[in-house]
């Protein structure tokens, strides 16, 4: 921000080459939502579209980069690759596999079938998009003029304590779906805080807090050919 290299549009993804516009086009574009978000269970993928979105805007040999997040596991890499082989006791590879995770949805998911006894689903999770694989990732960044994609993998550690923290953020990923994704978020707040004071009262609670997980992130690079 201030620097003149650097321009900043108000804009979403699906309309970038009305906010940006084409009279000058820009050599570096970075998404700033994890990419498989722009690729919803239940809805049409907007990924073809951000892509030609995105590769309209770049000059030739401009750069995009991209993240996708654990719910993709296909990118992740083993995590003893990054620990030079050796494993140890009570580390997960990803928070979604937590203790306190699984747990807080078991029971975010009976406060709302108590509440909603219509709600028949077996998980409070989206299903998984089969369409976000690196195939598709590949062939809709062809179609749009985008090669060399590129991807590299880290892993970031998580204590029990930053997992609580995610799972407090945990309605924008449970309640996705009617009627729940119809609730005022003062509702869907209501019920992730009626949880959470259950799983605090776990008898294994503090033992769950002391494991520790590792968030994998694959970060993907193509460039406008």
């Amino acid at each position: 921000m201030g620097d003149p290299r650097v321009r900043v549009v108000d804009g979403r993804g699906e309309n970038l080459v009305e906010a940006v516009g084409c009279d000058s086009p820009v050599n570096v574009i970075i998404a700033c939502q994890v990419f498989h978000l722009f690729n919803p269970p239940s809805k049409e993928s907007l990924v073809p579209v951000v892509l030609n979105q995105v590769a309209t805007v770049l000059e030739p040999g401009g750069v995009f980069a991209f993240d996708l997040g654990p719910s993709n596991f296909e990118f992740a890499t083993p995590l003893v690759d990054h620990r030079g082989g050796e494993g140890k006791t009570g580390e997960i590879v990803t928070e979604l596999a937590h203790p306190l995770y699984r747990r807080a949805h078991q029971i975010l998911l009976s406060v709302v079938r108590s509440q909603f006894p219509d709600f028949e689903r077996e998980s409070l999770w989206p299903s998984a998009a089969a369409r976000m694989n690196l195939r598709y990732l590949s062939e809709s960044c062809e179609n749009a003029g985008l090669r060399d994609l590129e991807v590299s993998e880290d892993f970031s550690p998580i204590s029990g304590k930053r997992v609580i923290n995610f799972i407090r953020n945990g309605w924008a990923v449970f309640f996705r779906w009617p009627p729940l994704s119809e609730l005022p978020t003062s509702q869907k707040l209501e019920l992730m805080k009626e949880a959470l004071g259950i799983l605090f009262q776990e008898e294994d609670f503090s033992v769950m807090s002391n494991v520790m997980s590792y968030h994998p992130t694959a970060v993907f690079t193509a460039v406008k050919s």
